[in-house]
């Protein structure tokens, strides 16, 4: 049911769509490569102009680890600019800070459907919730309303799931999109994989996707969800994924040491 607000004030992250987030994941108790998700957040407030401390930082880093609960968990946290009085130019009062979180739990193979990447020709450097909305409003609510997850392409060049770097196995390697052309987030996922030699940055255009024999997305939501179809292509169960995902533990418990 509609809900109605009145108000003076509106935070800029509703009025402007000036917001930034990160989702990371906490395992056995403990933030995952929390340090790479809070320069990345830091970097996304910086482009937004919002003002950060170094206080600020801790004040974040505390935050998260006051959401971890006894379970593995996943947590978002969204900053924007606060709020402000009507009017772009109106100075906003201080930062504010969400914090969602709930327990981890494993998801089910992903269905894809293409569409073109509305920001695909631009570097991505950190998660703008403006850039999730023009996603959304560009045809991405009705692949979602279709129980499928959009795939994105700039001018037949693969960037990624909306919200999840993408990886295909083909000819025996684990193929990922390079970040240089854009439309690509530099995941925390997608990092470790590429530093162990896992996972191999090129170019993937229409012809790598119609060879490859396995797809998984990567984000620290799922850490890794194995794909079942794209665009109506199904896709078995490889054992390369499940290689790919024993290896994926191996190198998160090796960060916990």
């Amino acid at each position: 049911m509609l809900t109605i607000h009145f108000t003076t004030q509106l935070d800029r992250a509703i009025s402007y769509g000036e917001s930034c987030f990160e989702t990371v994941a906490a395992i056995d108790g403990a933030l995952f490569d929390w340090p790479r998700h809070l320069a990345r957040l830091a970097t996304g407030c910086d482009r937004l102009a919002i003002p950060l401390k170094t206080r600020d930082l801790a004040r974040i880093t505390a935050a998260a680890e006051q959401a971890i609960g006894d379970h593995d968990h996943i947590i978002r946290l969204t900053i924007s600019p606060g709020e402000a009085e009507w009017g772009l130019t109106s100075p906003a009062e201080a930062p504010r800070l969400w914090v969602q979180h709930q327990p981890r739990t494993p998801r089910p193979p992903a269905r894809l459907i293409s569409m073109e990447h509305p920001t695909g020709g631009h570097p991505i450097e950190a998660k703008f919730s403006s850039d999730y909305s023009m996603m959304l409003r560009h045809g991405g609510r009705t692949i979602l309303q279709r129980g499928a997850m959009p795939l994105l392409w700039h001018h037949g060049r693969l960037c990624s799931a909306a919200s999840a770097n993408i990886a295909l196995h083909h000819d025996g390697r684990w193929l990922t999109p390079d970040t240089e052309p854009g439309g690509v987030l530099p995941g925390v996922i997608r990092h470790h994989l590429v530093a162990a030699g896992l996972l191999h940055p090129c170019r993937c255009d229409r012809a790598t996707l119609a060879a490859c024999d396995a797809i998984v997305l990567l984000n620290s939501g799922a850490l890794l969800q194995e794909v079942a179809a794209v665009d109506g292509r199904p896709l078995a169960p490889s054992p390369a994924t499940a290689k790919l995902t024993t290896a994926l533990h191996a190198i998160i418990r090796e960060q916990r040491q």
